[in-house]
């Protein structure tokens, strides 16, 4: 049974006993703060912990240690409280309150600029091969929504998009109550970017949150969990999950320098070595093998130049109304758990903008303004691009 969600966004670091993966991965330790969360703050103790989970001390004591090693917990005087922002179903009616407010506003201003985007787009390659609605769903909802505007609103102190963690780490981590409630609100939202960087490149996935998508990010996260959980040698699977962390990033490398070739060199056909390499890209779905080992790509590849021009008319447009919906936010959406338990604004505001922009990027599917996603089952619902910065 799953208790609770966790979102991860940054580097969260080797995969040790101060990964957040690896330590929110246990149906324990959710559970453990799934209680912190919905009970009277400052009650929770371990005793507490043994008595309502009916775990041994011990385990609870792991658990709890866990936490506050990875200051996901705050020991305050024998009693725990939140120390990242953690939703749960009571909050959901103060999170649709605040997201709906703006939402289809912001999407009607976008839609009435469709002119000014076309423009845009049609300067730079892409906009022959993939329609103008696929592009702003890229463009727009990934890369403006959930990254210049981060730092563009981060920057006037309205979010924060980065946390120092422990061991050099540098990651925010967001949780939500598993249930039906939850999972119907939020994981549907079109606002979850999965995204691998090596080098110049970026392999990027972009939709809901309603399955296991079949992006590197992902897989490579679920084949680590696996092995950690493969046997009871902790220690080992940990070594071996180091080891594997550094095989990946080769791989992935050796990935980018054949797109990059692909590319920059315009070269379709490859030698058969390099075809096994780029037979696991096709799988992927970024990109297709003819019978004539003809490479070409399935996947819109995006260039600086054109995400920077889109992003800076979106945020010239949009500033206005975001920077007054944000300001003073503990007026505006008082009675959320993590508030209660003195989680910080800013990083509750992150995760509340994701809340706003799912819903933008929502109406303006519908509108037809952005491309319009099939839900592939078991995988939810998501569109894949290629980044290339060179």
């Amino acid at each position: 049974m799953k208790y609770i969600d966790i979102y991860v966004f940054g580097d969260a670091g080797p995969f040790d006993e101060y990964n957040p993966y690896r330590i929110f991965e246990s149906q324990e330790t959710q559970q453990l703060l799934l209680i912190i969360a919905k009970s009277k703050l400052l009650t929770i103790n371990s005793p507490e912990l043994v008595l309502k989970t009916g775990m041994t001390e011990k385990r609870v004591s792991e658990a709890v240690e866990s936490l506050l090693r990875a200051e996901s917990i705050i020991d305050d005087n024998g009693y725990y409280k939140l120390a990242f922002p953690l939703f749960v179903e009571e909050d959901i009616v103060h999170i649709k309150r605040f997201a709906s407010k703006v939402s289809q506003k912001i999407g009607d201003i976008l839609i009435s600029h469709k002119d000014e985007y076309e423009e845009i787009a049609s300067k730079y390659d892409v906009s022959s091969e993939f329609g103008l609605d696929r592009i702003l769903y890229h463009t727009i909802g990934d890369k403006v929504f959930d990254g210049s505007a981060l730092d563009h609103f981060a920057d006037k102190g309205l979010f924060s998009i980065s946390k120092a963690q422990p061991q050099g780490r540098d990651y925010l981590v967001i949780g939500y109550e598993a249930c039906t409630a939850i999972d119907t609100f939020s994981n549907n939202q079109l606002c979850s970017s999965n995204n691998y960087r090596i080098g110049k490149f970026t392999f990027n996935s972009f939709g809901d949150s309603m399955g296991y998508r079949k992006d590197f990010y992902r897989y490579f996260r679920r084949v680590q969990s696996g092995i950690q959980a493969s046997t009871e040698h902790d220690k080992l699977n940990e070594i071996y999950n180091t080891y594997l962390d550094e095989m990946n990033r080769d791989l992935m490398d050796e990935f980018g320098k054949l797109m990059e070739h692909y590319i920059a060199n315009n070269e379709e056909v490859f030698s058969s070595s390099d075809l096994k390499k780029l037979a696991f890209l096709e799988e992927m779905d970024y990109l297709v093998v003819d019978d004539n080992n003809s490479v070409t790509h399935k996947v819109p590849i995006f260039s600086k130049d054109l995400v920077n021009e889109v992003s800076d008319f979106t945020l010239s447009v949009i500033d206005p109304i975001v920077t007054e919906l944000f300001r003073d936010l503990d007026e505006k959406i008082s009675g959320l758990i993590s508030l209660e338990h003195g989680v910080d604004y800013a990083e509750i505001g992150n995760e509340l903008w994701h809340q706003v922009f799912g819903n933008i990027n929502e109406y303006l599917v519908d509108t037809g303004f952005f491309t319009k996603l099939e839900t592939k089952d078991g995988e939810g619902r998501y569109l894949k691009a290629l980044y290339y910065w060179g």
